[in-house]
């Protein structure tokens, strides 16, 4: 790695203990990485370890503003953060499909629950992080659009329109840093004309 501090990021995603534990108590969801087996977890919220905090995706896009030589290094090493697994994908596209309607009517705070509740039931579909940003964005919760679009930078990180979402919900939460470079990395992603 060229400008990132190569060994201190390593010693960090050694001590990550969750892929990201940002998300906000109404969203209710964090991820857990483990080497037992887990039990079912409950209705509620799934307890969260954190050990190393600055390991998370958000801080890292935090730290500082990075170079437009550094986006794809950057790209690639949120590649490297834990996935979330596979739920009940049969609730969760139902769910997102109620989301969806509410969205379309102008119910925004709707919409957020629905695909809330979504994003728990299947937390490793990209398009139901990004619904759920959308949502919360247009409701007017940033900081939960800035959690739902960190997840799904986790699972798709060279999404272009996700890091708008980054952007969208950096500028409302008055995150400069996060909002640079967010739009640094949107720009990068330009379709060449």
């Amino acid at each position: 790695m060229s400008n990132i501090n190569k060994s201190l990021l390593t010693e960090s995603f050694r001590n990550l203990s969750v892929c990201l534990c940002l998300l906000p108590l109404s969203v209710g969801l964090s991820f857990a990485q483990t080497s037992e087996p887990q039990a079912e977890p409950s209705e509620d919220v799934i307890e969260v370890t954190v050990q190393n905090a600055p390991s998370t995706v958000f801080n890292l896009i935090n730290t500082k503003t990075y170079k437009n030589s550094e986006v794809r290094e950057l790209l690639d090493l949120i590649l490297t953060f834990p996935r979330p697994e596979v739920g009940e994908i049969q609730m969760a596209e139902q769910l997102n499909s109620y989301g969806t309607k509410a969205f379309s009517e102008k119910n925004y705070s709707l919409a957020a629950k629905l695909f809330t509740r979504a994003v728990k039931a299947n937390p490793s579909s990209t398009a139901f992080w990004c619904n759920l940003a959308t949502a919360s964005i247009k409701a007017g919760d940033f900081q939960t659009a800035q959690s739902a679009a960190l997840q799904a930078l986790v699972l798709h990180p060279y999404h272009r329109d996700t890091w708008d979402l980054m952007r969208q919900a950096c500028e409302g939460t008055g995150n400069e840093t996060c909002r640079k470079n967010a739009e640094l990395i949107f720009q990068a992603m330009q379709p060449v004309s």
